[in-house]
């Protein structure tokens, strides 16, 4: 929600061209640390209990594959997230986000009530929503493991403050320069257009001729039996008189030949 403020007080959805906001959007820059925070999964905030809580189940599961690449992902998400709110907030306007504006309060109430819940959400879960759910309470205490989660992510943070400075490592330094050039992109909107759209053309002429050309024979056939049908319907009294007498007459010679 946060990046829908941001985006949406600054035209654009590219961090490259922001920069600077943290003055003319002190609210959303506050409500996105928080959800930054969060997401890396920083003590007290909610993520950190969660991300202990799956860290602690691979652990005791001897899931150690699962239980490295989540120790990775903990680390990469705190960097990114922590990057992304330097770019955005810190430093000089780098685009049109000197013209951003603080979103009015159908946007920051939403943006509030999750923050709200970012902060308390994990303590109340452990005195409260553990007891509801199990009846017994939740006894919570800090772990060699949780220890290394939160070490991970501070160590992601300070990777992210590291690349917002301009630091790099070199192996990735070409590999970085190849994304910024918009082969990705490219490569979705080929996707996009070519598969996507085509597979939609598809589907659209399987609609409009075989689905709607099927209902549409069927509604033919009904409107055209319909006709058929309404033409016995005269309302004449003496030709219904007479359907009944010759039905009559016939169901008389048909038995007596049975007979």
């Amino acid at each position: 929600l946060c990046a829908g403020s941001v985006i949406h007080a600054t035209g654009t959805n590219s961090m490259r061209e922001m920069g600077g906001l943290s003055r003319p959007m002190r609210w959303t820059a506050g409500l996105y640390i928080i959800g930054a925070l969060a997401l890396a999964g920083i003590f007290p905030l909610s993520g950190f209990y969660s991300k202990d809580l799956v860290l602690e189940a691979l652990h005791h599961g001897h899931k150690w594959v699962p239980l490295g690449l989540c120790l990775v992902t903990v680390a990469l998400t705190a960097a990114y997230m922590w990057r992304s709110a330097l770019l955005i907030f810190a430093g000089e306007s780098r685009g049109p986000g000197g013209h951003a504006h603080e979103s009015g309060l159908a946007m920051m109430m939403p943006m509030v009530v999750l923050a709200i819940g970012s902060i308390v959400a994990g303590k109340a879960f452990v005195d409260v929503f553990h007891v509801l759910v199990t009846g017994h309470p939740a006894h919570f205490h800090f772990t060699s493991l949780g220890g290394l989660g939160l070490g991970l992510a501070f160590l992601g943070m300070g990777a992210g403050w590291w690349s917002w400075k301009g630091g790099s490592v070199g192996a990735l330094s070409s590999l970085c320069a190849w994304v910024h050039k918009g082969p990705v992109d490219r490569i979705w909107v080929q996707a996009y257009r070519q598969a996507l759209l085509g597979f939609a053309a598809v589907v659209a002429w399987i609609d409009r001729y075989v689905v709607d050309g099927l209902i549409n024979a069927v509604g033919w056939a009904m409107l055209r039996n319909g006709t058929v049908a309404g033409r016995l319907q005269t309302s004449r009294i003496d030709q219904y008189l007479m359907a009944v007498a010759m039905g009559a007459i016939a169901f008389a010679v048909f038995s007596a030949m049975g007979a």
